[in-house]
């Protein structure tokens, strides 16, 4: 859902730079649609990883999901 806004709905607006998720499957799924939608290779990181990857990137911002229960 964030993947499509960022990368659609808000893309005059934004830029996703990378992902990052404690689930390497659930990774790779989300690099997956997002080369579907846009075409683009996004870089994904472990969450072990999220450090490196704030210093690597450099986003403006980022956004935290988390499960709805």
């Amino acid at each position: 859902m964030h993947c499509r806004a960022v990368t659609m709905e808000f893309a005059e607006y934004c830029e996703l730079v990378a992902l990052c998720d404690s689930n390497p499957g659930r990774l790779r799924f989300s690099q997956e649609q997002v080369a579907q939608i846009t075409g683009l290779q996004v870089v994904g990181y472990g969450a072990e990883d999220f450090d490196r990857m704030l210093s690597e990137q450099r986003p403006d911002g980022v956004i935290v999901t988390t499960k709805d229960r």
